[in-house]
């Protein structure tokens, strides 16, 4: 309070009181930037990709193993965002509910959605990752006994 009145009154004071309040203003501002950079690693947290999921079970691409989601596309996305410093969590919903989340940006991205000309106004396609398809055999050869199906993949392997 003083200062001003001296600013106000006394010409040989005014350049004191000046470099008084610009000495104050340099210390403030250098506490001001000390105190951030103390904070900063504290306050410092990685960007978060929020990854909609459909509901559904679709082995081995996307499934819950033991609680835990797994599957191709779900370690893919891992292993990319690994080397991004990013977290990346993964929110189930109903599928419908799941690709209006992404078209209207409340979601970053979805774990798999198939190509269509409308899903590409909102969602960028990569290159596809995994070629599949169906495939027959038929053998020609009389009835046999021994020979038997079973659908289970554990029960294939010897």
């Amino acid at each position: 309070m003083s200062w001003i009145m001296i600013l106000g009154t006394n010409r040989g004071s005014e350049s004191l009181a000046v470099s008084n309040v610009n000495s104050f203003r340099k210390k403030l501002a250098l506490c001001g930037v000390s105190l951030l950079c103390l904070l900063s690693p504290i306050s410092y947290s990685k960007e978060e990709l929020v990854v909609a999921q459909g509901d559904g079970n679709w082995p081995p691409y996307e499934m819950v193993i033991n609680g835990e989601l797994t599957g191709f596309h779900i370690d893919l996305i891992k292993a990319a965002v690994e080397h991004i410093d990013v977290d990346v969590t993964f929110k189930p919903f109903p599928w419908k509910r799941a690709v209006k989340m992404v078209a209207s940006g409340k979601v970053d991205a979805i774990s798999y959605i198939s190509k269509s000309p409308e899903r590409t106004e909102f969602v960028y396609f990569s290159e596809d990752n995994v070629l599949s398809g169906t495939e027959h055999f038929l053998v020609k050869h009389k009835a046999r006994s021994d020979i038997q199906y079973d659908s289970l993949i554990e029960n294939l392997i010897p």
